[in-house]
């Protein structure tokens, strides 16, 4: 008998040793909060106050690692959007200008220290199987007028997906071996084993070039004097999300506070300080599974809701596949149905229809096109939550943004808009275009 008792005993352990919870994980980030203003362009060129924008990165990958998906969700810029051209961006915060003129009903504009502002904006939402492994790295950047650090900083950790993800499962399966029941750790010691730092636990950083241009580059908040920057990735499986969920971290029931501090990394130049506030929810399956017997047929994951300029969603091949031919409104675009030359027109503000516009897709590249149908620029695409996000820039440097927004099944017309933005300028309008070859 007591034989039988260890034996059932043991036997509970081993099983408890590979019990992995699935379930249904949403993020959304609530708000931001600006604990001290970064430096700044000291001639506003790029409007008043700090302005900002997020860039929320997604690697999905299953208990080995392997990877499933890639998101990127990257934010419109919040500030001041009275000063020409940025009437675009969403208004935060209360800086004034140098000189405060009462008479002009003057609104204050632009973020600065002490400035909190609310987003609510939905991030995603993913079903995890037995042991998925869910890597959210969140950054905040200080916008300013030059562009080029936001491509390095993408590339880089483009190319590192592989590295991240393997690492991320190896942190899993050693920390959340099993379900973590709500309260069985205080919120400081909870932080601390879902959120890391990209390098020491990672092995991830870039170098962004911070200094040297007479336009000043967009930057992320929490970089060295050097400009290595080295982000938060936050580790979310089923076995710790029910905990995460049901934690108060200080800022509300589930809402996690990922920092970015210059001055504690001894960046006393670009000193900016702010908080990002994530919220977690977390619906459990009916209970934990072995990670050797995975439910099957999970649903598919939901991305987050399509932003005009900025979502991207990089397609790995290991998805849930889409439908082959959009035949809706809801797009549902694939490699295959993009591939070839589209013909229409395009337009400023409202309207699609100013004059012609011609681009062609082939080998995961973009091509813009002239009426003759040669080629004027090159650059690169992405699908975007069934639809598609292409980018390049003119021989000036200007970059140009084109995302499809719809599809008329009738007419094989696909829509979207675009926009382009260079120093001191940025304009946007619509465009419409129907494939006529292969």
């Amino acid at each position: 008998m007591k034989k039988s008792i260890v034996f059932l005993s043991i036997s509970i352990i081993a099983f408890n040793l590979q019990a992995q919870q699935a379930g249904r994980v949403r993020v959304t980030f609530t708000e931001c909060q600006c604990i001290q203003q970064a430096a700044d362009d000291i001639l506003n060129t790029d409007g008043i106050g700090n302005e900002v924008f997020f860039q929320f990165n997604f690697t999905f990958s299953d208990k080995n690692g392997a990877l499933k998906q890639i998101n990127t969700v990257r934010t419109e810029v919040y500030g001041d959007n009275i000063t020409p051209p940025y009437q675009s961006r969403i208004r935060a915060g209360s800086a004034s200008p140098d000189i405060y003129v009462s008479f002009t009903g003057y609104t204050p504009r632009g973020i600065e220290t002490n400035n909190n502002f609310k987003t609510d904006r939905l991030l995603g939402e993913y079903y995890l199987a037995a042991g998925d492994v869910l890597s959210l790295i969140p950054t905040i950047w200080e916008w300013n007028v030059g562009r080029g650090n936001e491509a390095v900083y993408d590339a880089a950790l483009e190319s590192a997906s592989g590295l991240i993800n393997t690492n991320a499962a190896a942190h899993a399966r050693q920390r959340f071996p099993n379900p973590i029941a709500p309260g069985t750790y205080n919120f400081e010691n909870l932080k601390q084993l879902i959120s890391f730092d990209a390098y020491t636990s990672f092995g991830f950083r870039t170098v962004l070039k911070i200094t040297g241009d007479i336009t000043p580059k967009s930057r992320p908040v929490g970089i060295r004097m050097d400009g290595t920057f080295s982000p938060r990735v936050l580790l979310l499986t089923g076995n710790d999300l029910q905990a995460i969920a049901n934690t108060e971290f200080g800022y509300g029931v589930g809402v996690i506070p990922v920092q970015y501090n210059d001055l504690a990394l001894g960046n006393d130049r670009d000193h900016g300080n702010y908080i990002i506030l994530l919220k977690v929810e977390f619906s459990p399956a009916s209970a934990p599974v072995t990670t050797n017997n995975p439910p099957t047929n999970p649903p598919p994951v939901k991305n987050p809701p399509a932003d005009p300029v900025f979502n991207r969603n990089i397609n790995t091949g290991r998805t849930i596949p889409a439908s082959k031919l959009p035949n809706q409104a809801a797009t549902s675009f694939t490699n295959e149905f993009l591939t070839g030359v589209w013909k229409g027109t395009m337009g400023t503000l409202s309207s699609a229809t100013d004059g012609p516009f011609s681009f062609k897709i082939n080998n995961n590249a973009f091509w813009a096109l002239d009426k003759n149908g040669a080629t004027t620029a090159a650059g690169s695409y992405q699908l975007l939550n069934g639809g598609f996000t292409a980018t390049y820039y003119d021989s000036n440097n200007w970059k140009y943004v084109f995302t499809s927004t719809g599809y008329n099944s009738g007419t094989g017309e696909v829509s979207g808009n675009w926009t382009c933005e260079g120093p001191n300028y940025y304009k946007t309008g619509k465009w419409i275009a129907k494939k006529v070859s292969n």
